[in-house]
């Protein structure tokens, strides 16, 4: 069964002038690039081979990064978020970090000291 496009239920395609703006299904638009950059980035960290769960997770926390991002526009746009904004600002970074230590994301390891410092350290008399 083929769907039929002529029904007038279905909105009309966006242009690239509607509303001055590019559409966010176009690739173009800031969104899209921070999505794509992002979806890469934690592709990249979990070696390429995402299971079907780890997919699911990568998507739902594009979604959350990118309201994130969008809340930050609105702030420097505004100066500052109400008060309700920055409870759902808050809410939203909480479930940010969640979804990230689900896929097994944690902090950088420590740095290794440098030949420099572990000489320094050797100089300096016991305590």
């Amino acid at each position: 069964m083929e769907l039929d496009t002529t029904s007038p239920q279905l909105p009309a395609p966006l242009s690239t002038r509607s509303r001055g703006k590019v559409p966010s299904h176009d690739g173009r638009s800031w969104q899209s690039i921070f999505r794509k950059r992002l979806r890469q980035a934690l592709l990249g960290h979990l070696g390429g081979n995402a299971t079907v769960t780890q997919t699911c997770l990568i998507d739902a926390a594009i979604e959350i990064a990118s309201e994130i991002e969008a809340m930050k526009l609105r702030r420097d746009e505004r100066g500052a978020l109400s008060s309700h904004d920055t409870k759902v600002f808050l809410a939203y970074q909480n479930t940010y970090r969640r979804h990230l230590l689900a896929l097994g994301i944690k902090g950088a390891p420590s740095r290794a000291p440098t030949p420099a410092e572990l000489w320094a350290a050797s100089k300096e008399p016991a305590a």
